[in-house]
Order: C-alpha cells, then sequence, then structure tokens
C-alpha cells in the first residue's frame, strides 16, 4: 500500500508472504522468534519507502517503531537480512536521487533512516550488548573450547568454523522449490501413506502392512543436498508466475533494488555450493560470520519476490494499455513462462532422484538385515546376497516413491500457473474485468500456498 498498490492486489502480496511454507515450518518446529521478526521486517521497509517519498515524519516514526520492534524479538539474523534489502533499497534510491540531482532530500531521507534505525537499535542494545559481548568466547566469536583444532582454513577470523557455518547450505537447483515444494522430496519426514518403499518392507520382510508402513516412513522422502530439513520453501507457483510477468511488465526503479535483493538472497542460501563469493562475504562482509544456516537467507525472496508480483500485477490491471503493447509484453513473459516450465519438466525427467545419505542407509540395512538372519555369528553369502537385494529394493522404491513426489507437485504447479495465466490473458482479451481477476487471483494465491502450509502445520 506504501507503494501505491491497490488494496485487493496488496492482500494478495501480504498473503503471499505470510502463508509462504517456510513459516508454517518454523512456527512447527518451535522457531517463534524468527517467526515474529520476519512479521516486522516488511514494515521497517515500508517506513524507508516513505521517507524516498518525502513523507519524512511518517517514514522515520514508521521505520523506528519497527525497527525498535524487530530488534525486540531477539532474532539478530532476521535483522541482518531485513539490513541488506534495506541496504539494496538505500543504494539503488541513492544512485536514482543522485541522477536526479536530488541530494538535498537523499541527505535528508538517508540520515532519519539512520537515526531511526540506531535508535531502534540502541532501545534494544541492554539485551544486544551482552549477548555480542559474550559471543566473543563461544563459537560465534571463534574461541570456544568446543570448536574442532586445526584445519585452519575452515575457521574465520572471530566467527564461526565455515563448515559449521555453512552445513545448511540450499543446494543450486534446489531454490526452485519456491516453485514446486516436493522437487527434492519435501521434508526429511514427508513419505506419505501407501508409499512403494512401505510396500517392500511389508512383502519382502513380510512384516505385515501397518508395520511396513512404519519403516516406510522412516525413510527419508527429501533427497538434497542438506543434512536434514523440516521443509520445502514455497513461495508458490501463482506467485511465481506473477513475478515472471512483473519482471517483463513493470516499470520503475523499484524493481532494480528487488531483483538485486532477490539475487542477493538467493547466492546467500547457496552456501557452501557457491563457495568462492559465499567464503569471501564470510570472511569479510561484517558480523555475517556470526551466522549460521545459509538456507535462511531465503526469507529475503520470501519477501521480494512476492513484492515485485504485485506491483507487476498492480501496474497489469491499473494501466490503460495500447492493445499492442500489452499483447508484445504478453508474448515475451509467456515465453519465459515457458522456458521456465520445460525446464522443471525436463529436471523431473533427468534427475537421478539419490540423496547423499543414500548409500548409508544402504549399508544399515543390510547390516541390520543380515544380523537379524544370521543364526551363527558368521552370515552366509545367501544371507548376505539377500539382505543385498533387499536393501537394494528399498533404494529403487525410495527413488520412485520421490520421483513420484516431484511429479505430484509438478503437476499441482503448473495448473496453479496455468489458472493464472489464463486469467491475465482474458483479462488482456476484455474477458473479465480487473477486480474479478484480482480477487481471483488473491483466493488462488491462499488456496495454492495453505495446501502446502497444512502439510506441516496443522
Amino acid at each position: 500500500m506504501t507503494l501505491g498498490i491497490r488494496n485487493r492486489i496488496a492482500i494478495l502480496g501480504s498473503l503471499a508472504y505470510a502463508f509462504a511454507s517456510y513459516n508454517a515450518v518454523i512456527v512447527a518446529v518451535g522457531h517463534t522468534t524468527k517467526f515474529s521478526a520476519m512479521g516486522y521486517a516488511p514494515a521497517v521497509i515500508a517506513g524507508l519507502i516513505l521517507l524516498t517519498q518525502r513523507r519524512y515524519l511518517l517514514g522515520f516514526i514508521v521505520t523506528l517503531v519497527f525497527t525498535t520492534q524487530l530488534f525486540f524479538q531477539n532474532h539478530v539474523q532476521i535483522a541482518y537480512y531485513t539490513f541488506l534489502i534495506a541496504l539494496c533499497l538505500g543504494i539503488t534510491y541513492a544512485v536514482h536521487a543522485i541522477r536526479r540531482k536530488e541530494i538535498a532530500h537523499l541527505a535528508k531521507a538517508a540520515g532519519l533512516a539512520v537515526v531511526a534505525g540506531v535508535l531502534g537499535l540502541l532501545s534494544f542494545s541492554v539485551m544486544l550488548l551482552p549477548t555480542y559481548s559474550y559471543s566473543k568466547e563461544t563459537m560465534r566469536g571463534g574461541r570456544s573450547e568446543l570448536s574442532a583444532p586445526g584445519n585452519e582454513q575452515n575457521k574465520s577470523k572471530g566467527g564461526l568454523d565455515k563448515s559449521y557455518a555453512f552445513e545448511y547450505s540450499y543446494g543450486i537447483t534446489e531454490v526452485l522449490t519456491m516453485a514446486v515444494p516436493r522437487m527434492f522430496g519435501g521434508s526429511s519426514g514427508e513419505m506419505p501413506a501407501g508409499s512403494k518403499t512401505s510396500k517392500v518392507f511389508a512383502d519382502d520382510l513380510g512384516v505385515g502392512e501397518e508395520r511396513g508402513e512404519q519403516y516406510g516412513r522412516s525413510m527419508p522422502a527429501y533427497w538434497g543436498p542438506q543434512t536434514m530439513t523440516s521443509g520445502a520453501v514455497y513461495f508458490g507457483a501463482v506467485i511465481i508466475l506473477l513475478f515472471i510477468f512483473a519482471c517483463v511488465y513493470y516499470k520503475g526503479w523499484h524493481i532494480q533494488w528487488i531483483i538485486a535483493a532477490t539475487i542477493l538472497g538467493i547466492v546467500l542460501a547457496w552456501g557452501r555450493h557457491l563457495s568462492g563469493v559465499n567464503y569471501f562475504l564470510f570472511d569479510h562482509l561484517p558480523f555475517y560470520n556470526k551466522f549460521r544456516a545459509p538456507s535462511m537467507a531465503m526469507v529475503i525472496p520470501q519477501l521480494t519476490i512476492p513484492l515485485l508480483a504485485v506491483l507487476g500485477l498492480n501496474q497489469i490491471l491499473e494501466t490503460t494499455w495500447d492493445k499492442v503493447a500489452f499483447w508484445k509484453k504478453f508474448k515475451q513473459a509467456s515465453i519465459i513462462t515457458g522456458i521456465f516450465a520445460a525446464m522443471l519438466v525436463a529436471m523431473y525427467f533427468m534427475f537421478d532422484y539419490k540423496g547423499p545419505e543414500d548409500n548409508g542407509i544402504r549399508d544399515n540395512l543390510v547390516s541390520g538385515l543380515t544380523q537379524q538372519m544370521s543364526t551363527t555369528g558368521q552370515p552366509t553369502p545367501e544371507v548376505q546376497q539377500r539382505a543385498t537385494e533387499f536393501a537394494r529394493s528399498v533404494l529403487t522404491a525410495l527413488k520412485d516413491d520421490r520421483r513420484s513426489l516431484f511429479g505430484g507437485d509438478l503437476v499441482r504447479s503448473l495448473i496453479y500457473m496455468a489458472i493464472a495465466f489464463g486469467a491475465l490473458y482474458f483479462f488482456g482479451k476484455g474477458k473479465l474485468n480487473k477486480v474479478i481477476v484480482g480477487i481471483g487471483l488473491t483466493a488462488l494465491v491462499f488456496i495454492d500456498l495453505i495446501g502446502v502450509d497444512l502439510r506441516y502445520l496443522n
């Protein structure tokens, strides 16, 4: 709304940010301070935008109040990511203002933003300063006796060890779970009932359906590069389509900082999988080496992608378009969307669905069944062969189940994208008015996201 977006479209963006699957996941696992801090981040950015609009008093008050609330949640890493978004906004606007020779306005807005930020920080200094002081004697300060000795290239100056800090790094293609939640199986414990894996346990071990189901559900559906995960980061198929269209349709300086922040968040989330960049940032970006779990940086695009999506949708629906210009852009956005969808389909057929822990699972299954079947101390070759074949059958079924999870959600996402695409198409043809399209897409976004949220949080 600060950006002049229609209320019904602004609600769409708010729902997209609030009901992205990561929120449901962190609430389910008890990360309530992180969840609370994420709730204040958009308001901080809104305050800064008000300052750029010369609404100095309101912008200062909003920035001060919500920066204070953000720090009060006591989740410094989320506050840090919010600062990075603000930095992208600030740098972009500074360039924009300098080009327009609005130096006095820039100085006033920047000064008020800094004062509001510092006051917000100082309001919680009674907690932050002791924490910072004590952290120097902990793992985050690089001086804990619990840190492994040696391997100096793994160390950071005054921060966490790299191997520990980058343990939960998002895979390069794993970021596409923002469009297809079970692309990599969803959560580690997301094996559905009636899986092929459960059937193998029930049939080959002869333990019955109920026990086979228990064994099957103990197998990891997730097969991505992280050690484990409690759920996928899903922004919504409809939001991703609207984001693509916004990249083509939206004209305004906000697209620059939003795209920059989005790319930054994804790059940070890649962690050790883009070590050349992230290890450099870890060693040189102030305070960044105090944090772990790079995958958390996906909270940045969780905010920026819906923001650009609604900016673009607002411009599509509220602009009086020249038909030639509208359909030219529609064609461009359609081609990009088609390429993106084709890439997802290609990945479905190209993936091997083998997780980094699968070899360990196979060895444990072989060892466990061999011991169980051996009546004497030394297992016979027949027993070893049967155990090996059983383990191979389990892993084959496990891969089939993972493929099925990806395929099911891929079809689901493509259907949602097709419905949203159709709504925009018929709007362009004049068959649907902007109110119906806005309300319809808002409902579609909510239905899309809540369906995934309920997998993790009842």
